[in-house]
């Protein structure tokens, strides 16, 4: 019997691509790159094929290292690079391979939960680290709700990319994360967060939609079921810093699954960025949420464009004004039509009239924006954007958008068959005015042929009168006696004119008398 073979081939690694980075997206390598100072240097872990390089070489003239251990992916990043290395992270190579090299940013994009060990690789690489520099991390989160969602089914299947990849060795929350790097001497602070709904992650199915929004309405739950990535910045720690435990609220107010709401502002020539942005968490629910985001001052007059909500789904505007010194300077009037200028909807979709409140919107894509037609005007004091906003749940918006599809369908069915209906009469009436003009025509043609044929027996009865007195005329005295008369006449004609043809029929010449002589 033949022993077991073992292939000692390692498995094929996965390339992992992604789409060239967008520093406006709400990706994790977007809401990276934008906190890349321009010309940083910057170390780039776990690169794969070179998304993030290619953008900071490219339009931050950043000078960029890589490390990856798929050789196939470093070769197609190396044109980006500085350099490429091509090794473990796990081992020591990077010791020898940096040297003396320091960075003001080392990038952690998704890699560190393909570590057995991540606390130990930040901690030894925290020396390449420039004074003043940072690591910065996207983190996916383990307590997003389609994991917890999973669980509740009884399964937890691994997949080829997402939270639950086949390659990822360490999960993490919010807390077991921060807590993570306070144990490896480092001080972490989320700075953003990509979120994804159960719904349109990969964890989503109507079954289990149905039933998170059952279970979790009105429950005193985290932040963090939407979260679907942390993003991280954080810093050595100094050697004095007390062990400080990342511990959220121990109380936290009840609440369900929470959507995020967020206003930007700008000056004319300005354009609008994440420094200049304030972001509030909202309910799902039925009801409105009073939002109040706060405005830094400033003297001169700013727009604002506001993200109603990160995620697909449909929400109401219910009121919205503007307050500096706690006096109202704006308020939005339905009558006045919609507060955003609809030139500016970015994946936007009004779902009700336009002077009606509340104003219901549909989200069809991310991100999803529009500007308000009020500008707030400078002032000495904030300005607080008050609003109260009715963010739905994906069932809830779901069924909202089937009954608008439905109003859509039942109005255009009857505007087809109004259509129809005024066609039919339009036909029915040229019919009857066709079928009149036929008549008509008919009639006339009638008349025609009865007035024609009159005409003809008009005519025939002359022509009969007329061959009657001719044939009296022939056979009267008159006729005969004048026959010489005419012979002679005839006879002196062809003498004078030779060739033209007779005037008087000889036919009708009385016959001579029997010695030849003719009648006189």
């Amino acid at each position: 019997m033949e022993g077991l073979r073992v292939s000692s081939e390692p498995p094929p690694q996965h390339l992992y691509s992604r789409d060239p980075v967008d520093p406006t997206a709400e990706d994790s390598l977007g809401k990276i790159a934008r906190r890349i100072p321009s010309g940083s240097t910057v170390l780039d872990l776990g690169c794969a094929v070179g998304a993030l390089g290619r953008y900071l070489t490219q339009a931050n003239q950043c000078i960029v290292d890589g490390i990856e251990a798929n050789c196939e992916a470093a070769s197609i990043a190396e044109p980006y690079y500085r350099q490429v290395f091509t090794f473990d992270l796990e081992s020591d190579e990077f010791k020898d391979a940096l040297a003396d090299r320091r960075y003001d940013v080392i990038v952690c994009a998704d890699v560190l939960e393909h570590l057995r060990d991540p606390g130990a690789l930040l901690a030894a690489l925290t020396p390449y680290l420039e004074p003043g520099g940072q690591f910065l991390i996207s983190i996916p989160n383990v307590s997003h709700i389609g994991v917890v969602m999973e669980l509740l089914d009884g399964d937890f299947r691994y997949r080829e990319e997402g939270i639950l990849d086949a390659t990822h060795l360490r999960f993490f929350t919010r807390q077991s994360f921060l807590r993570m790097l306070n144990d490896h001497g480092l001080h972490g602070v989320i700075v953003d967060t990509t979120l994804n709904d159960l719904a349109h992650s990969e964890f989503g199915n109507p079954h289990r939609q149905e039933l998170a929004d059952y279970l979790f309405a009105g429950l005193p739950v985290n932040d963090d079921l939407l979260t679907y990535q942390f993003i991280v910045s954080a810093i050595p720690k100094p050697a004095d810093t007390a062990f400080e435990d990342p511990v959220v609220d121990e109380e936290p107010e009840p609440r369900g699954p929470r959507n995020h709401t967020q206003v930007y502002w700008r000056s004319v020539d300005e354009a609008y960025d994440e420094q200049r942005s304030v972001i509030a968490s909202v309910p799902y629910s039925s009801s409105g949420s009073l939002l109040r985001l706060e405005i830094p001052r400033s003297p001169l007059r700013r727009l604002l464009r506001v993200d109603l909500s990160k995620t697909p789904g449909v929400v109401q505007l219910q009121s919205l004004r503007y307050l500096q010194a706690d006096k109202e300077v704006w308020r939005w009037d339905p009558a006045t039509g919609d507060p955003f200028r609809s030139a500016s909807y970015q994946h936007l979709i009004r779902l009700n009239d336009v002077h009606v409140a509340p104003a219901t919107y549909m989200i069809s894509a991310m991100p999803a924006w529009a500007e308000l037609s009020t500008s707030i005007p400078g002032s000495s004091s904030e300005t607080v954007v008050e609003m109260v906003l009715t963010t739905m749940s994906p069932t809830a918006s779901l069924e909202l958008i089937r009954t608008y599809l439905s109003e859509i369908d039942q109005r255009s069915r009857a505007t087809i068959a109004d259509i129809t209906l005024r066609r039919d009469a339009d036909r029915i009436t040229r019919e009857r005015i066709l079928k009149s003009r036929i008549r008509y025509l008919e009639r006339e043609r009638r008349e025609l042929f009865d007035d024609f044929g009159v005409r003809i027996r008009q005519h025939e009865e002359k022509e009969a009168l007329l061959e009657r007195r001719i044939a009296e005329l022939l056979s009267s005295t008159s006729w005969r006696l004048t026959a010489p008369v005419r012979l002679a006449t005839e006879r002196f004609r062809t003498l004078m004119h030779p060739g033209t043809p007779p005037v008087f029929d000889q036919s009708s010449t009385p016959a001579p008398h029997r010695d030849g002589s003719e009648r006189s």
